[in-house]
């Protein structure tokens, strides 16, 4: 069985997969949205999952990052920032799934979706 601090590198280095993937993948969608609004709109979905994943993937990577750690007086060990992370997780789909955006916005109700689908990957990297 992994360590803990290998298990957060581990998940730490799929997150920056995952932004840099999706950043290529957005910027691919914005070309031809440019070139073929109208096509490129029916098939706008997949923008909304990368910009969501992209905004929870930099938000975790980030928690890591600034988890006291070390000798610091609140220090986490690798374990514990992990058992946050999983916490967070565990939290957001609960909250997506049990309290769904109701915006009179079409498309902040998707985006809200999308990253309760986000942090259910995330959990999936963890478990």
């Amino acid at each position: 069985m992994e360590t803990a601090s290998k298990r957060l590198t581990k998940l730490r280095k799929q997150l920056s997969q995952n932004i840099r993937g999706d950043k290529a993948d957005l910027k691919e969608w914005t070309v031809k949205l440019i070139q073929r609004p109208g096509h490129s709109m029916s098939f706008g979905m997949g923008a909304v999952y990368w910009a969501a994943r992209i905004e929870v993937c930099q938000w975790v990577i980030e928690a890591i990052d600034t988890m006291p750690r070390g000798k610091a007086e609140f220090a986490m060990s690798p374990a514990e920032r992990l058992a946050a992370v999983e916490s967070t997780c565990y939290g957001k789909i609960r909250a997506g799934a049990g309290n769904p955006a109701r915006s009179t916005s079409p498309m902040s109700n998707l985006m809200d979706q999308e990253r309760t689908v986000a942090w259910a990957e995330i959990l999936d990297m963890i478990e």
